[in-house]
């Protein structure tokens, strides 16, 4: 048979690594094409849900709101007394003269109280907020709105005290006895309003506390039932209240009470002089 002679034999073939190398080439062909087919998906469902927002639109986002708790006190000196608040929306919190409390984000909506807890010897005036609601009934938030309550509360009441003596001389042991009255409004023209009457004798030892609590600041008069020809050190000043029929035995002074202090009159009487 003529042709040419066979050359020598090539290097001979490693199958297994051939087989290696395919299946390596056909897991990187399987994996981009799984890559290739995910995004493709994902831009669908992308594109779906553009689609559907057109078509829907989500509503859009709702605004919070809050509430600001403010305190007041009256007189503005005190800044030590701790007032305790309850709010529906929250935990509990305690407040001095001129502090603030603001709540957290609340949900648009109706129906937020908060109440003040009873303080001794305090009374709450006033509690109101700025967008005209009662805060202790009912507060109404709306969207991004800050709706501020401020409570006002008056000082501790005062009292009045009569420390009665005669020539200086404790009442304890006499026949004596005197009446004081407890008034308001009174003047040399008007008679004012009688809040109390109390009286000093050797029973009480001449003191006698009246229990009407007063505001501090506001004007009173102590008035004495005076006797015929026994003088007084009450006052000064002092005056006769107005009485249309010309009776002028009641005498009285003006004055005032400080925050929780009782105002105590030591009142001395001469009796008349024998001839």
């Amino acid at each position: 048979m003529s042709g040419r002679p066979a050359g020598p034999p090539g290097p001979p073939v490693d199958v297994a690594s051939a087989v290696r190398r395919g299946q390596r080439r056909f897991v990187l062909r399987l994996a981009a094409t799984w890559m290739l087919v995910l995004a493709v998906t994902a831009g669908l469902v992308a594109a779906s849900a553009w689609a559907r927002s057109r078509v829907n639109p989500p509503p859009p986002p709702v605004l919070a709101g809050k509430i600001v708790v403010k305190k007041i006190t009256n007189t503005a000196t005190d800044t030590t007394t701790p007032f305790t608040f309850n709010p529906s929306y929250g935990p509990s919190f305690q407040l001095t003269n001129g502090g603030s409390n603001t709540s957290g984000y609340l949900k648009p909506g109706s129906g937020y109280t908060v109440t003040e807890a009873a303080t001794t010897g305090w009374d709450l005036t006033s509690a109101a907020c700025d967008n005209g609601n009662n805060p202790t009934t009912g507060i109404t938030v709306t969207a991004g709105q800050t709706v501020t309550c401020t409570f006002t509360n008056q000082a501790p009441r005062g009292q009045a005290k009569v420390v009665k003596t005669v020539n200086s001389a404790s009442l304890a042991g006499t026949p004596y006895s005197f009446t004081f009255q407890l008034r308001q409004g009174a003047s040399v023209t008007a008679a004012g309003t009688i809040l109390e009457t109390g009286t000093a004798n050797a029973a009480n030892n001449g003191v006698s506390t009246f229990a009407t609590l007063l505001v501090p600041g506001q004007t009173y008069q102590l008035c004495e039932q005076m006797q015929p020809g026994w003088r007084t050190t009450l006052g000064p000043p002092l005056y006769s209240i107005y009485n249309p029929s010309g009776d002028n035995s009641v005498v009285c002074t003006d004055f005032t009470v400080s925050a929780g202090r009782t105002r105590v009159f030591s009142i001395d009487n001469t009796p008349p002089q024998v001839a």
